[in-house]
């Protein structure tokens, strides 16, 4: 790559940071208590920004060295690129929705790994501009490391002083370390879109946003749902969770997701889903699901499992492209060696009839490997005799969440301030009374946004 294109492409990741700052910006602006996450987050933006606008002026100016794909400079913008595109979609995401604007939307592990990604860009680019007119950011990996260890050994030949010898050698372990590090990020990221273009994660957001906190305590209270979660590997263990049209099923698929998610953090627990929907039956094959299981079972730990960066190298070198039992056997092995699996499946009676046929089939041969938990209506003959000797658990409308709703919307509208809490209360106590196994949100038609039930 000539020394113009690269300095386009550190131009656009100026641009692409400064746009991820003022995102950042705006959310602790607009959040009176804005976390600790928050700022931190915004100061090693604000710091990339600033080296970024370094290496900018000296590439404009100075450089004529040429960049290939294999560059430590290429390697490293192309993942930080990725990186900050990531960042700024559930940025733009929470922004867009008031409720979730009070929450942060990284999680404990993700805000981590950003920020540790970001640092380390930051700081090779930092130390690429001191090293002799910046060549090195020309270099590959291994030329880096070698022409760094050269000069390690010439300053121990000159008999300087130990301590910058030390000091030396922490660059240059600490420098290979750093580009290892951005050059795996970007493989993995490159092997999961090999896998799917599938973004399961913008789904469950999107479905997440109308639940409110502390609703479906029930169901993770339920003592079939604590046998089905708790219950080692190694045996059939499904839990199938039916209800009328409107009862919340999806938004307590995605309160189930978010719960597994909390008590594996930091373990080789896989947690994947598929949320079904009508609207999108023209869309579904099942090699795109089991492709999206796929890419959800491979991306769970930061580094990909063998069995799929060995299926990647192989396909890739004879010029293949996955097939459905390609798909089926990586995802088995993936399965396989993790400490355990969920799969939580949502609105099954929504996918089509022949598609759901052969997707049950599909599900059958996980079923001594997978823990799973299955949504739909009751109503289907296949998916009744698919789960009917499955533990069940019939999902309905509980005066806790009732409750929870009622009050949020009174508080939301515009008439709260004219009502004391015991009228409130009497309110809610009357609602709940009619509710008859609806889900309140579409008893009430709350304004605002709304989820599939």
């Amino acid at each position: 790559m000539d020394p113009f294109s690269i300095t386009v492409g550190v131009a656009g990741l100026l641009v692409l940071v400064s746009e991820t700052i003022k995102l950042s910006r705006d959310y602790v602006k607009g959040v009176r208590h804005a976390t600790e996450a928050a700022n931190e987050l915004l100061d090693v933006l604000e710091i990339l920004h600033s080296t970024l606008y370094r290496l900018d002026e000296f590439l404009s100016n100075h450089t004529k060295n040429a960049f290939s794909n294999t560059s430590v400079l290429f390697k490293s913008t192309d993942a930080c690129k990725n990186k900050l595109v990531t960042l700024q979609a559930k940025l733009q995401g929470s922004a867009r929705q008031p409720l979730q604007r009070l929450r942060w939307p990284l999680n404990s592990r993700s805000h981590q790994e950003t920020l540790e990604e970001i640092r380390a860009f930051t700081q090779w680019i930092q130390f690429g501009l001191t090293i002799d007119g910046s060549i090195l950011l020309s270099k590959t990996s291994d030329e880096v490391v070698e022409v760094l260890s050269k000069q390690l050994a010439m300053i121990h030949r000159l008999g300087q002083l130990e301590t910058h010898a030390q000091s030396t050698h922490k660059v240059v372990v600490d420098t290979h370390r750093s580009i290892a590090d951005l050059t795996a990020a970007s493989e993995r990221e490159k092997i999961l879109d090999w896998i799917s273009k599938d973004k399961p994660e913008q789904k469950h957001h999107d479905i997440r946003l109308p639940r409110l906190t502390g609703t479906g305590q029930w169901l993770l209270e339920d003592p079939s749902f604590k046998r089905w979660r708790d219950r080692p590997m190694g045996e059939k263990n499904t839990l199938w969770c039916h209800g009328i049209p409107g009862s919340g099923k999806s938004v307590l698929a995605s309160l189930v997701i978010d719960h597994l998610r909390q008590i594996a953090a930091d373990t080789q627990v896989i947690v994947a889903h598929v949320y079904f929907d009508y609207r999108d039956q023209e869309y579904q094959s099942l090699e795109q699901i089991i492709a999206s299981l796929l890419r959800q079972a491979a991306g769970t730990n930061l580094r990909i499992p063998t069995a799929i960066s060995s299926l990647y190298d192989t396909l890739i070198k004879h010029g293949r492209t996955l097939q459905h039992q390609d798909l089926v056997q990586a995802l088995l092995s993936a399965c396989r060696e993790s400490e355990k699996v969920f799969f939580v499946i949502d609105a099954l009676d929504e996918c089509d009839a022949k598609l759901r046929k052969d997707f049950i089939g599909f599900l059958d041969l996980f079923s001594d490997c997978v823990n799973m938990f299955v949504t739909s209506r009751y109503h289907p003959a296949d998916i009744r005799t698919a789960f009917e000797l499955f533990p069940q658990i019939e999902v309905k409308a509980h005066s806790s969440d009732l409750r929870v709703y009622i009050v949020h919307a009174i508080d939301q509208s515009d008439w709260r301030d004219g009502m004391d809490e015991r009228f409130r209360d009497e309110i809610a106590d009357r609602i709940i009374d009619s509710a008859k196994d609806m889900y309140v949100r579409n008893l009430l038609q709350i304004s605002g946004p709304t989820a599939k039930s």
